[in-house]
């Protein structure tokens, strides 16, 4: 028969011990923001999507040819959504210099700049203050 030769084992490196099933390794610590901050900050995002919302609504309206013409329906539809995404657009534009402050970690720009564009739309096709 031959030989077997002898093979030294070796050693894995030791996992830290686990301690109530979770591992002893450190986790990188995310930073926690208050409840406050993320309440203004679903408040912002809401106000932003029902603003978008409304223009896409009134923009489809006006492509299908529903708004004939003054006093129909479909005009009327497309002033209530242009006045909802105006109010919700400026509650979005407020609400803007509060996420920033209120918030430890600032949104991303690009966000930032999106409901900028979106909160000035309805004002810009309207062209009228009110």
């Amino acid at each position: 028969m031959a030989k077997k030769k002898k093979r030294k084992k070796q050693r894995r490196a030791r996992r830290p011990r686990r301690q109530n099933g979770r591992s002893a390794e450190p986790t990188p610590s995310i930073p926690q923001e208050e409840r406050g901050a993320e309440a203004v900050t679903v408040g912002w995002v809401i106000a932003t999507f029902t603003a978008l919302l409304a223009q896409v609504v009134a923009v489809v309206v006006v492509y299908m040819e529903f708004a004939d013409g003054p006093g129909t329906a479909g005009s009327l539809l497309v002033e209530l959504m242009l006045f909802v995404a105006k109010f919700s657009g400026g509650i979005a534009l407020l609400a803007t210099p509060v996420v920033y402050v209120v918030r430890s970690k600032r949104p991303p720009l690009a966000i930032t700049v999106a409901v900028v564009i979106v909160a000035l739309t309805p004002w810009v096709i309207s062209g009228s203050p009110a």
